[in-house]
């Protein structure tokens, strides 16, 4: 954040360009105009990362969103339950898709309800494959093989727990 206040400090008092500034601090200028524009524009995401809420990750991801709306909402979530930043990313791939289709002829409410199925308030759990609400979801870090691991567990338990086996006449109990 400091060095998004530098370079608005370097082009008020000094004059330079976001050219000049990545030639003297050798970065690049998408690195330069994204610092100054989320300490410009964006005040809630500029004291949440200072107040080490978020990440500058996160903060760069939700600048992509217009609406201030949904931009504050997942501020929140990414407050309160710690998205990380590819869940974040995620969330706003689906929101500029939609936000970017064309809207139907159907007449459309003037409130929008949230189905439970909406990605933006519902993710499917990887374990059991059912709708849950964002806020409820727990996140937990695994490596790459482990999760892989962990898949194939829940796989085969999943099948050990099917209609069929559960039809099935219980053992013998041994004599």
């Amino acid at each position: 954040m400091d060095q998004g206040h530098t370079f608005v400090m370097m082009i008020e008092k000094f004059k330079m360009t976001e050219n000049d500034i990545s030639k003297s601090v050798g970065k690049s200028i998408g690195y330069i105009s994204q610092h100054i524009s989320l300490v410009s524009l964006y005040k809630d995401l500029t004291e949440a990362v200072e107040t080490n809420k978020i990440s500058f990750s996160q903060a760069r991801e939700l600048m992509r969103i217009d609406d201030h709306t949904e931009r504050t909402r997942l501020l929140k979530f990414c407050q309160n339950e710690g998205a990380t930043v590819r869940v974040l990313q995620n969330w706003v791939q689906d929101f500029l898709r939609e936000s970017s289709s064309p809207p139907s002829q159907e007449s459309q409410p003037t409130e929008q309800i949230y189905d439970y199925n909406d990605p933006h308030t519902s993710r499917f759990c990887e374990a059991c494959g059912k709708s849950v609400e964002i806020s409820k979801i727990r996140q937990v870090f695994y490596c790459p093989p482990c999760h892989h691991a962990i898949k194939i567990a829940i796989s085969e338990e999943n099948q050990n727990i099917s209609p069929e086996t559960t039809q099935k006449t219980p053992p013998e109990a041994p004599q």
